[in-house]
């Protein structure tokens, strides 16, 4: 057990869960919309036309481009496993709301 919480190995272990958790949230994200757009369509109690279907649809996919370009800055200014224990809450809040 106390290998496991070495600090060295906890960073690691955290990364690792990171990592695993933003892939996650992203086939998540990208994938929500096929069997929920058509329930989203027809609910009565959040009205939402087909253009604003679309846009659900297509807004991860515009802040992937700009996203890209940060995260490769940052995992060379402050290094790969840093910039995943960085980004984790922001995802996991964004996955959140």
């Amino acid at each position: 057990m106390m290998y496991f919480f070495q600090s060295k190995r906890l960073f690691q272990y955290l990364a690792t869960v990171a990592g695993t958790f933003s892939v996650l949230a992203t086939g998540v994200n990208l994938a929500w919309t096929s069997p929920y757009l058509p329930v989203l369509l027809n609910s009565t109690e959040i009205p939402t036309t087909p253009t604003e279907g679309a846009w659900c649809a297509v807004m991860p996919l515009i802040g992937a481009p700009p996203g890209a370009f940060i995260s490769a800055y940052l995992s060379d200014s402050i290094g790969r496993k840093f910039t995943m224990l960085l980004l984790a809450p922001i995802v996991f809040f964004s996955f959140i709301l």
